[in-house]
This record gives C-alpha cells, sequence and structure tokens, in this order.
C-alpha cells in the first residue's frame, strides 16, 4: 500500500498537545471525535462502490475524499474535517440528506462517541482497517429504540439515545439549556459486535448489551448530526415521530424512521488503539471526554 504512515511517537505527541488543556472529565467509559460538515453526493462506497449517483443523496463528515470510489488506500490520506490531529482519524462517516417540510438542512457538525459496552474484564478491541458499517434501515417504517433516535440536546425528552424519540420542536429549549443550543440533532447507533475475520457490515453484529460466544466486542458507534434547526419555526409541532421530518433525495423519500447511517474506518490503526486502551480499557477513565477539537460548530441558531 503505497502511503505515509505518520509513525507512533509523532502521534502520541500529537495527541498530547491536542488533548493539553482540556479540563478533566468526570469518570467516562467513551471518547469522542467531532467532525464539521464535508460535502453531500448521491454516493455510498458500501452498498454501492463505483456507481456513482446510484444512491440517496448523503451528507458526509470525516473524510473529504469519500466517494462512491472510495477504498482504505483512497481513504487512507485524508484529509478529514474532524479535529483529531493530522493522520489519525481519516474514515468517513455519513448520513442521509435531512428535510424539514419542503427545506433541506445540512448538518453544521456530527459527533462520533465511541463507547465501551463490554462486561467487566472483557477487552473491547478496534474495528480492522477498512471496516464498513451500517446501522438503520431506509425501509423502516416503526420506530427503532436502541438505534434511531432524535433529541434537542442534554436534558430534553430525547435525551436517551437508546428511548427512539422521534423529531420533536427543538425551540423551547434552546434559551434554557446550554447543551441544547444545537437545534435538531439525529442520531443512529451501531452494532458491536464483530466476528474477528471480516470488515464488511455482516460481520458486525449485536445492539443488545451481550455479544455471542465467539464474537469479540468492539466500540459501540454512536453517530449525532447536529443540524441547527430550531423546530417550531421549521413545522416541527408533533411529538414523537411527524411526518413533516424526511430524509432522502428529495422531501418525503423516506420517514423519519428509515433513518441510518455509514461508517467506513479508516483510521491511524495505532491511534486507535491507543485511544481505546486509554479510554474505554482503562476504567475508571477520568480522562478527557473528547479526543481532539471540538470543530463546526456555528454557535446558538436563530429561532
Amino acid at each position: 500500500m503505497n502511503r505515509k504512515m505518520l509513525r507512533w511517537p509523532v502521534l502520541a505527541a500529537l495527541v498530547v498537545l491536542a488533548l493539553a488543556g482540556t479540563a478533566t472529565a468526570h469518570a467516562t467509559n467513551q471518547f469522542v471525535v467531532q467532525c464539521a460538515y464535508s460535502h453531500s453526493a448521491q454516493d455510498d462506497p458500501i452498498v454501492y462502490p463505483g456507481l456513482p449517483g446510484a444512491s440517496h443523496l448523503h451528507d458526509f463528515v470525516g473524510n473529504t475524499t469519500a466517494d462512491a470510489f472510495s477504498t482504505l488506500a483512497s481513504l487512507q490520506p485524508g484529509p478529514s474535517t474532524c479535529g483529531t490531529p493530522a493522520g489519525v482519524d481519516n474514515a468517513a462517516y455519513w448520513m442521509p440528506a435531512m428535510w424539514i417540510g419542503q427545506t433541506r438542512y445540512l448538518p453544521k457538525y456530527a459527533r462520533v462517541y465511541y463507547v465501551r459496552d463490554a462486561p467487566t474484564g472483557v477487552t473491547v478491541v478496534p474495528y480492522p482497517p477498512g471496516a464498513m458499517m451500517i446501522a438503520g434501515d431506509k425501509a423502516d417504517q416503526t420506530p427503532s429504540p436502541g438505534i434511531v433516535s432524535f433529541s434537542c440536546g442534554a436534558k430534553t425528552v430525547g435525551d436517551q439515545p437508546t428511548a427512539g424519540n422521534g423529531p420533536y420542536d427543538c425551540k423551547p429549549y434552546l434559551t434554557k439549556h446550554d447543551d441544547s443550543r444545537d437545534g435538531l440533532i439525529a442520531r443512529v447507533i451501531f452494532p458491536h459486535c464483530w466476528d474477528g475475520a471480516g470488515s464488511m457490515p455482516a460481520d458486525f453484529t449485536g445492539y443488545g448489551a451481550a455479544c455471542p460466544a465467539g464474537t469479540l466486542y468492539v466500540p459501540r458507534l454512536r453517530i449525532s448530526f447536529h443540524y441547527f434547526a430550531c423546530g417550531a419555526d421549521d413545522v416541527i409541532t408533533t411529538t414523537p415521530g411527524p411526518s413533516d421530518v424526511t430524509f432522502g433525495s428529495v422531501p418525503g423519500e423516506m420517514p423519519w424512521t428509515g433513518l441510518h447511517a455509514d461508517f467506513f474506518n479508516a483510521w491511524n490503526q495505532d491511534a486507535l488503539q491507543a485511544e481505546i486502551t486509554r479510554a474505554l480499557n482503562t476504567q475508571p477513565n477520568t480522562s478527557p471526554l473528547f479526543f481532539g477539537k471540538k470543530v463546526g460548530d456555528p454557535g446558538t441558531p436563530v429561532c
């Protein structure tokens, strides 16, 4: 594979610099990477590899080169919109485009949560290089608690990612909680059991807490797209699950219950292993929650 690799001592120094000055957080079993919006395309390198325009419209964060022709080799050099040091997280993350009524909203950024969801004493392992994962199903017509949910931020009714809440009006919360200033947030939770051999979506299973015997635990990935759509002024008026919030290339192509997300791993594997060891396999972990910088935040939406 023809690419230049950052050596781990250099990466370690970059990680230390990226985290320096960040306040120590309370005990946590996760780390978070924040990635600004990159681009949109009717491409899906997992479902429709090599077929540009074959998919519904997606919004991409992370790797800026992601398209229908993406491979591990093409993604590894980056660049990325994620706030990690250069050369660390060059993964691609994407969700279908969101509409409220007839208006399309671009995500301002995404927060990608890498969560430990494994029994005490069990070691969480990294995804293999080039791992491809899909969570959610565009054909779903009913809520999927534990996979798809919407929120207006911490301390609001949809705060629990596993609850399966539909989109709801965020405007009442914007002036009450600092954590609610991003407006509407769409979240998708991924499976966390790996067969230990493959790198395709079918090789990753398990939404329950326990993985089947013979499988390995990888981080429980949760991707949250932050849209800065307020709610009341954007026609989100019912709870849960208004029909006016839809996804796809055009309004109404798929209901909010069909929300899904994709992950194509192009991390530097040494850096990913080190972060998993630091934040997920060292418990209790009281080191900073965010790995790198918070990027892409435009400030509180005007409602």
